[in-house]
């Protein structure tokens, strides 16, 4: 199920990877969330934390609106509806303008290492919960632009047990779009759900991935979430790549603790926070380029990564909801944005890790044919907006000393010269074309006031249209930030205080792998 790749390519990509994206680079700080669209994001943070053990930041608790977060979130569509001269709601763009009825409302929720910011487009002009209209029909793993956030189980639990308990708690707590797909063949979703709890995960136990557990759901809005745990090889190879990047993650931190929010949570809240944010790419040397020599990312080495993955149990575990919906439905499979990957398909997966910080992009191709030279998966979503319910972004820290505009800038530049040129975040203020030249203030500007004074960001579309954010955290949101990750346990190179290579947090675990210039191909 596994091929290996030519250790030539991984060699070679490391040195692009170490050549570009430096300045760039030197001006993050990893991830700092995976942004999601709920439809109620208020009761989405209670999932997440009653259920995983995050803890929710609630004087971080935001709505706003405005012309100029509408420009923000939505200036590519607005420039599209205008050149097809229709509505931009027709385009999924709710209106948050001055004018407009729609806010932004949303919550932050804090694991190990990272947040997640879960974010709802709700009406304004009346005292009732409604939320943006908007749904994606196509909710499979595989269609292009797709999203998922990707959890670390701990070394130590049972992982089956584990997926069983969180399924269990989160039906008996209402949260009925929380569903869990299975390695084997259903014929229904009931059917599923009363599966043998040997059969809710897959474990590899041998090849370049031994030791890896993982389980597909979807969270409590339809979001794709990923279950990982990490034990034999596949933990000694993420933590060799962890060590060289000097990347933090409390999973290989000495003297690690538990905290209150994880022990309330119970089995389920046994994790070590976020493993990757996951996109899905028509050109993986392309979106791998992309994320190393423009933004600076490690990518990891042979043989962390994907190639050629197919088989029955891994067709049910991406696609059993989608494919249990298209068969109630009467639709095709290939129309409802489902890759046929099983074992005699003649079909693929591959995928790579690109590093940052404190844990991954991991861009991911789904082929339609036995070679990469072969079409991409032509499923996608009908849509480039944010506010489907279900979308995800991925935001960038960027350091509190940069200037958030002049970054965002040079990304631009950096991206056409490596011949992505859509790569283009949109502006403050209203432009006729995407990308229009402004002054560097007429990209970000900072809340001054309210939960979120001294939050900035900028959002642009990625190099295969992916959702992408660059944030800065200063001011007072900062200070609560960091003050709730001192509290949590989290870890961080934000801050000297939440980052434990100051103080010698992984000496002993990194002790164990060999200098970055001694290592090879075959470990």
């Amino acid at each position: 199920m596994f091929r290996l790749m030519l250790c030539v390519s991984s060699l070679f990509f490391l040195a692009l990877s170490l050549s570009h994206g430096r300045e760039i680079a030197s001006n993050l700080h990893g991830i700092a969330f995976a942004a999601v669209t709920t439809e109620n994001a208020s009761r989405a943070a209670q999932w997440y934390s009653d259920m995983l053990g995050a803890k929710h930041l609630t004087d971080l608790s935001f709505s706003f609106y405005g012309d100029e977060h509408y420009n923000r979130f939505f200036q590519k569509e607005i420039l599209q509806a205008r050149s097809l001269g229709v509505d931009p709601d027709t385009l999924g763009v709710p209106d948050i303008s001055d004018a407009g009825n729609y806010e932004v409302r949303g919550e932050f929720v804090l694991f190990d290492n990272g947040l997640v910011q879960l974010i709802e487009f709700a009406r304004r002009d009346t005292p009732e919960h409604i939320t943006y209209p908007k749904y994606i029909r196509l909710t499979g793993p595989g269609v292009l632009r797709a999203a998922q956030i990707c959890l670390w189980v701990k070394d130590d639990v049972d992982f089956n047990q584990f997926v069983d308990e969180l399924e269990r708690k989160s039906v008996a707590g209402g949260y009925d779009k929380v569903i869990f797909n299975r390695k084997v063949e259903e014929p229904n979703e009931e059917a599923a759900r009363n599966a043998s709890v040997a059969d809710k995960g897959i474990t590899l136990d041998s090849g370049n991935f031994a030791g890896l557990s993982f389980a597909y759901m979807k969270g409590p809005s339809g979001e794709q979430l990923e279950l990982y745990k990490m034990v034999n090889e596949t933990r000694y190879y993420f933590g060799k790549e962890y060590c060289k990047r000097k990347g933090v993650t409390t999973a290989f931190l000495k003297n690690y603790r538990d905290n209150d929010y994880k022990k309330r949570a119970g089995l389920t809240g046994q994790m070590w926070g976020l493993v990757q944010f996951g996109t899905r790419t028509d050109d993986m040397y392309g979106s791998v380029n992309f994320y190393s020599n423009v933004l600076g990312s490690q990518m990891m080495e042979y043989p962390m990564q994907a190639i050629d993955l197919h088989g029955d149990i891994f067709m049910n575990m991406l696609y059993q909801k989608e494919t249990l919906e298209a068969k109630r439905l009467g639709v095709l499979p290939r129309d409802f944005g489902i890759l046929d990957v099983s074992t005699d398909s003649g079909n693929r997966i591959d995928y790579r890790f690109n590093l940052f910080d404190n844990y991954h992009v991991e861009t991911l191709r789904y082929t339609d044919g036995t070679t990469l030279s072969g079409p991409s998966f032509p499923g996608h979503y009908n849509h480039t907006s944010l506010a489907y319910i279900g979308d995800m972004a991925v935001a960038f820290h960027v350091n509190d000393q940069a200037d958030l505009n002049q970054l965002v800038a040079d990304v631009e530049r950096r991206a056409e010269d490596q011949g992505f040129q859509g790569v283009k975040a949109n502006r403050v203020v209203d432009v006729h074309t995407l990308g229009e030249h402004v002054d560097l203030e007429d990209y970000s500007r900072p809340f001054t006031s309210g939960n979120l004074e001294g939050y900035n960001y900028v959002h642009m579309k990625g190099r295969t249209g992916e959702h992408m954010m660059f944030v800065q955290f200063r001011g007072a949101m900062g200070e609560k930030i960091k003050k709730a990750m001192l509290e949590y346990g989290a870890v961080s190179t934000a801050w000297r205080e939440t980052n434990p290579w100051t103080y010698g947090g992984y000496d002993e675990f990194c002790s164990k792998y060999p200098a970055p210039g001694a290592q090879t191909c075959n470990p």
